[in-house]
């Protein structure tokens, strides 16, 4: 019987202390969202993909901070997104997709975050860490997409041109 009651307060203690973590979570995911430029429909895309994914907190740090990342360049000119979950490039601007393609991630290639692109070749984009985007076979830290929507992106993206990975 002690036993049990023991067993018990510690449930009750952790359910408390589990609802303390997502009420902080969620008044410091609602204080970052009044800050963000994005527009509401973003924002309830983020909160819903958000919702069902099943992250530490610390994963859920990095997941929102490159979201939020990516929903406040909505506002500026051409950016790649890569959807890991979705095996998705999409090039884009502010809210228009203006292609979207198929990617397969190499076993290392899907570290999440905003990036600059370190760097162009005829027939890839470079990325920091050793990533790229290209066409053709690729290694562990590679996006691969078709040549033809590697050429298409390829003509809209500059140095200054960010990556967003999500």
């Amino acid at each position: 019987m002690r036993l049990n009651l023991i067993l018990l307060a510690a449930a009750v203690a952790a359910s408390l202390f589990a609802r303390r973590e997502r009420d902080r979570i969620d008044i410091e995911f609602t204080r970052v969202f009044r800050e963000s430029a994005a527009g509401p429909i973003e924002l309830d895309q983020i909160t819903a993909e958000l919702a069902e994914m099943d992250l530490a907190e610390g994963n859920l740090a990095k997941e929102l901070e490159s979201r939020l990342a990516y929903a406040g360049s909505l506002k500026s000119d051409f950016y790649l997104s890569i959807d890991t979950a979705r095996k998705t490039l999409a090039l884009k601007s502010g809210n228009d997709v203006v292609r979207e393609t198929a990617v397969r991630i190499g076993a290392q290639a899907a570290a999440k975050g905003s990036f600059a692109v370190a760097g162009m070749e005829k027939d890839a984009i470079l990325l920091p860490g050793d990533r790229v985007i290209q066409s053709g076979p690729g290694g562990p830290r590679s996006f691969m997409v078709s040549q033809a929507d590697l050429k298409a992106i390829r003509i809209h993206v500059t140095p200054e041109t960010r990556v967003y990975v999500f």
